[in-house]
């Protein structure tokens, strides 16, 4: 947790209403990772997948109105259950 949140935070609710509510820090943007990988045995199993199926490894960091980073997650997940579909908006 970023020296910014304080020790003495309320982390009773959401990481989102913490730092959006109580700190008044908005998140406005995040970053998506997107790789792929052969799993490894402990995946295969757990995952109940061969090993010639790629998994997707999704990194996320999502940022503050101060361009902070404030949260990160990392997930591997089934190329098989899974797309990822991106809007690009267009600026004028």
């Amino acid at each position: 947790m970023p020296e910014w949140v304080g020790t003495e935070a309320d982390f009773t609710s959401s990481i989102h209403t913490l730092i959006e509510k109580d700190r008044k820090n908005f998140i406005i943007y995040g970053t998506d990772r997107i790789s792929a990988r052969a799993p490894t045995a402990e995946e295969q199993q757990v995952l109940t997948i061969p090993d010639s199926l790629p998994l997707l490894i999704v990194r996320r960091t999502s940022y503050t109105d101060h361009d902070r980073p404030i949260e990160y997650f990392e997930a591997e997940i089934r190329s098989d259950l899974h797309e990822y579909i991106i809007t690009l908006p267009r600026e004028i």
